[in-house]
């Protein structure tokens, strides 16, 4: 679990945050099949211990949809599809919908091909890449989602100036006795709301 200090902890059921959740995003204009599909990934990332992709991102995601810079309303839709391989248009839509979509496509075709790749572009941020490599987990499959991020917000290494994005990953193997492994590692030390320490900074000159 990352380093997180909070000046007051309120624990409640997951069922009742879950809820709460899926009614706030009714209420900025989702299905609530859509915002559903939002609540469960934003509750399922705080059950993991990354609070900087759960229920943290409530009033980002609330004020672009209320500013129109995403569409509460769009459904994804397959742009292309060629054999195992697939490209969905996201049409703005609420990045965990596009990427559900993304991946339950993937699954399809897996089963057919017994591999896919599948694409989503005009999509937003989709929260947790392990939420989606889990999807194929349940499904008896290898799961592998990565994301590229539109800023560049990290130094490379010995450099000093912002040239790469995040861009994490997860992948997720399904196992027949025990529970289900994912590995989501981010290409940064740190996320939104956790302590940064000397080891995740650097200087002017690039050095630790």
């Amino acid at each position: 679990m990352a380093d997180y200090h909070f000046n007051e902890k309120i624990s409640l059921p997951f069922e009742k945050v879950y809820e709460w959740q899926k009614a706030i995003y009714m209420a900025a204009g989702m299905s609530e099949e859509d915002a559903s599909v939002v609540a469960d990934h934003l509750v399922m990332a705080d059950a993991r211990g990354v609070y900087s992709h759960g229920i943290l991102r409530t009033s980002i995601y609330t004020s672009r949809l209320e500013k129109g810079g995403t569409d509460p309303k769009a459904q994804p839709s397959i742009k292309k599809q060629f054999g195992a391989t697939a490209l969905v248009d996201g049409n703005n839509a609420m990045g965990m919908v596009a990427a559900k979509k993304g991946m339950d496509l993937a699954i399809e075709l897996a089963k057919t091909y017994g591999t896919s790749a599948v694409s989503v572009t005009g999509s937003n941020h989709l929260g947790t890449c392990a939420y989606y490599a889990q999807q194929a987990t349940r499904e008896h499959m290898i799961g592998i989602c990565w994301t590229i991020n539109c800023g560049n917000i990290m130094a490379p290494w010995g450099g000093a100036e912002r040239q790469l994005g995040n861009n994490p990953f997860a992948m997720a193997v399904p196992c027949f006795h025990r529970t289900q492994t994912a590995t989501p590692p981010p290409t940064r030390r740190r996320g939104i709301g956790e302590r940064y320490g000397p080891s995740a900074t650097i200087r002017a000159t690039g050095s630790p």
